[in-house]
C-alpha cells in the first residue's frame, strides 16, 4: 500500500496516459472500498494519523500530497534554515512539509479550532521534528481574546463536515504582536489560508511585511473574503502598495495586472497565488 502514492504521482506525470479513465473508475472504487479506515502511515518521509473519509487526509495517503501545485510551490522555495509561518494549518499537511524542508530552521504552526489542532498535534507527535512551534490561536487585525467565533476544519469526500459545526472560544492576535512578542528576528515565508480572514491577517502584519518581506502563499476568494466581511481589492492594493507581485500557483508566471489577477478568481471559488516582494 505505501508505494501506491509513488505510482500515482508516476503516472500522472506522464505524457500520455494509457487507459486514464478505467484506471480512475478503480481508483475510485478503491478509495471508496476503504473509506472508512483511519491509517497511519509515512508518504515521502513523513508520517501522518490519516482518517480516509477526509478529503485532506485521503489526498495524502492515495496521492502523496494534498494541494499538488501548492506542495510543488513549497518545495521550490521553501529552503534550509528558513522561518515559515504556517497560518491555517489544520492537520499539518504542510506543516510537516515545512519542518522536513527547513531542517535546522523554524516552522510556526498556527491553528486555532480543536478538532484541526488535534489532529495537527498528533501528526506532530509521530515525527521526530523539533523545530515545530504549535500555537492553538488565530491571526487577526486587532487584539481579541475568547472569542466566539466558528472554522470550518472537516472536508469529507461525501461533502458532509465530521469536525465540530459549533462555535469555539478563541484566542485573536495580530502577526506583529506575535513577532514582537516571541522576539523573531526574521520570517522567510508565509502560507496563509484561514477561511477569508487573509486581509486581516495581512492587516495585522504590515510591520512584519514590510521589515522581511517574505514569500507569501495564500489562498484568495472573493466571495470568503466577504464573508469575513472585507473586500479583495482592498487587500490586493495593501499587497500591491507595498512592493509585492502576484504570481499563479499553476505555472509561477506573474499576472500582468491586478484585476488579471482578481479576474481569474472562480465566483465560488478561490486560487491560490504566490506573492513576491520586488524593488522596481
Amino acid at each position: 500500500m505505501q508505494i501506491l502514492p509513488d505510482l500515482i504521482s508516476i503516472y500522472r506525470k506522464l505524457p500520455v496516459k494509457p487507459l486514464n479513465r478505467p484506471l480512475n473508475k478503480l481508483y475510485k472504487i478503491y478509495k471508496s472500498r476503504n473509506k472508512n479506515k483511519t491509517v497511519i502511515a509515512e508518504v515521502d518521509g513523513i508520517k501522518y494519523q490519516l482518517d480516509l473519509t477526509e478529503i485532506i487526509d485521503s489526498s495524502i495517503y492515495y496521492e502523496g500530497c494534498f494541494e499538488p501545485m501548492t506542495t510543488a510551490v513549497i518545495k521550490k522555495h521553501v529552503r534550509e534554515g528558513m522561518t515559515v509561518l504556517d497560518i491555517g494549518a489544520n492537520i499539518g499537511c504542510h506543516t510537516l512539509l515545512f519542518a522536513k524542508l527547513v531542517g535546522r530552521g523554524k516552522v510556526i504552526s498556527f491553528e486555532p479550532m480543536s478538532w484541526a489542532y488535534s489532529k495537527l498535534k498528533r501528526n506532530i507527535e509521530l515525527n521526530d521534528f523539533n523545530n515545530i512551534k504549535l500555537e492553538k490561536i488565530a491571526l487577526s487585525n486587532v487584539i481579541q481574546t475568547s472569542q466566539d467565533i466558528y472554522f470550518r476544519t472537516s472536508w469529507t469526500l461525501d461533502g458532509t463536515s465530521q469536525g465540530p459545526n459549533n462555535k469555539e472560544i478563541i484566542d485573536f492576535i495580530t502577526l506583529d504582536e506575535y513577532i514582537i512578542m516571541h522576539n523573531i528576528d526574521k520570517v522567510d515565508f508565509i502560507k496563509l489560508d484561514v477561511d477569508g480572514y487573509e486581509y486581516k491577517v495581512i492587516s495585522g502584519g504590515l510591520a512584519t511585511l514590510k521589515r522581511d518581506k517574505p514569500l507569501l502563499l495564500m489562498e484568495l476568494g472573493v466571495y470568503s473574503l466577504q464573508g469575513a466581511g472585507d473586500n479583495i481589492h482592498d487587500l490586493v492594493n495593501t499587497l500591491t502598495g507595498i512592493g509585492y507581485k502576484f504570481y499563479s500557483e499553476n505555472n509561477l508566471n506573474r499576472f500582468q495586472n491586478s484585476d488579471a489577477m482578481i479576474n481569474s478568481i472562480p465566483k465560488d471559488g478561490t486560487i491560490n497565488v504566490l506573492c513576491k516582494y520586488e524593488t522596481l
